[in-house]
């Protein structure tokens, strides 16, 4: 699926696709200054893919062969994770396939009276290969309290969280789970759909009685972005080539404007080589 994801009804196709992909696997390829790499990250995730982002144009043909070389080389599918403790959260929820050299990674958490320091945690690793099943017994014998680690599962519980939000349709499920969302957020200091930082500076830049000045500043736009007409019309240089089409749209109009105006010139011609009056020429 390879698009610039300029869509504004994520929700509704992030449902559609869980409800209609089946055993199909969706992979989705931005290309351009500024793709909608929420809807596209998402779909792949829902869609059991991978997503992968070409921001130069002039990379599209290498990168999409390296994507092509991957998913032509499937290593493993149907990937289910068994813990030797209980009340595991683990994020993903499925797994997703593997590819050659893919890696699996998985976010998982536990009560802390579930694990004891003194026995090895292990974790049971299955899946099916292209010829037969494969299963293997991971001892985590290393387990500790890592900074960043709490952070980085919150990240993937909001992801989780945000895509079960999604496919929920009553109204109370869906505030619950934006209240979820949003107290993790403040808890581990995210930024979510419902959370965001203030910054707050107590440095006094303007004394109360001093005259406010105007003064116009421009707008913000992505890398990439062509700026036409002082900003009036910005457009993204996306793999659809839109500057060109608008260039090719002007000269038509011109061309359009010319042939249009043709035959009343023509008509000006005859009148003054027949030196007749307008009147006699109508």
């Amino acid at each position: 699926f390879i698009t610039d994801g300029a869509v504004g009804n994520e929700s509704e196709l992030l449902l559609l696709i869980d409800k209609s992909l089946g055993n199909t696997r969706l992979h989705t390829v931005g290309i351009g200054s500024a793709p909608n790499g929420y809807f596209m990250s998402h779909a792949a995730n829902v869609g059991r893919g991978t997503y992968r982002y070409i921001g130069n144009i002039n990379e599209v043909e290498e990168e999409m062969n390296k994507l092509l070389a991957l998913i032509n080389n499937p290593m493993m599918q149907d990937v289910a994770l068994t813990w030797s403790v209980k009340d595991v959260e683990m994020f993903p929820s499925k797994a997703p396939d593997l590819y050659q050299g893919q890696p699996l990674v998985i976010t998982a958490r536990w009560p802390k009276n579930q694990y004891n320091k003194n026995t090895p945690l292990n974790v049971n690793v299955a899946g099916k290969l292209p010829n037969g099943h494969w299963q293997n017994n991971i001892t985590l014998d290393n387990v500790s309290k890592t900074s960043g680690i709490s952070t980085w599962w919150a990240r993937q519980k909001i992801k989780q969280l945000s895509l079960v939000r999604n496919k929920v349709s009553d109204a109370l499920s869906k505030e619950q789970l934006k209240q979820e969302i949003t107290m993790l957020g403040i808890q581990h200091k995210l930024i979510t759909p419902f959370t965001s930082f203030i910054a707050v500076d107590e440095f006094i830049s303007r004394e109360q009685d001093r005259t406010l000045k105007e003064k116009h500043v421009a707008n913000l736009m992505p890398k990439g972005s062509t700026q036409l007409m002082s900003q009036a019309i910005p457009l993204s240089n996306t793999s659809l080539g839109s500057l060109s089409y608008l260039f090719s749209g002007f000269i038509l109009i011109f061309i359009s404007i010319f042939l249009h105006f043709i035959p009343f010139s023509q008509a000006l011609v005859r009148l003054f080589t027949s030196n007749k009056s307008v009147d006699d020429f109508e």
